[in-house]
């Protein structure tokens, strides 16, 4: 999705119903800086295997459980108004080892919640330059055979790794 000057004023969210576009392998928002709503009905994009999200107006990424089980590449650049990503449990399960999870730029990000098995064979995790943000949340086993964990140009921030009993001997 991508808007010009002109009809930005009248695009300010889009709203997507349950089962659509499922087959579908990338997802970019790009350069619609008034977008503040991109709601996501239940099993839209099941086989998105890609989700790009730069130069928008969003406040907030929500992303419930199991809605993404495909997802190889999850990047966020430049969401000056966006505060809080919220990522159930159960996305991005697929096994690949070149998985991608980077969030960079945005300037009033203050948290990030991933909830359980969410990235597990991811192998990049990046979250830079983000200097509002004060709180990580990693449920068990996200990142779990992660090669590659970055963060960088965070003032003040605390990172919780839930840990169950049976992902004790995980290291976070």
């Amino acid at each position: 999705i991508k808007s010009s000057a002109a009809s930005d004023v009248y695009k300010r969210q889009v709203i997507i119903g349950d089962c659509s576009f499922t087959y579908y392998r990338v997802l970019i928002l790009k350069d619609c800086p008034r977008l503040s709503v991109f709601e996501v009905g239940m099993k839209s994009f099941r086989y998105v295997e890609r989700i790009e999200i730069s130069r928008i107006g969003l406040v907030s990424i929500t992303i419930g459980n199991q809605q993404l089980p495909k997802l190889e590449s999850f990047s966020v650049n430049g969401l000056n108004d966006l505060s809080q990503v919220t990522i159930g449990d159960g996305n991005g399960i697929v096994n690949t080892d070149s998985g991608k999870f980077i969030i960079i730029s945005c300037a009033q990000l203050t948290t990030v919640i991933i909830g359980d098995y969410s990235f597990q064979n991811f192998g990049i995790v990046t979250i830079k330059n983000n200097p509002m943000l004060t709180g990580i949340e990693f449920g068990s086993w996200c990142f779990s055979r992660a090669n590659g964990v970055r963060f960088i140009g965070i003032r003040s921030c605390t990172v919780t790794c839930r840990l169950t009993e049976s992902s004790i001997h995980h290291s976070c």
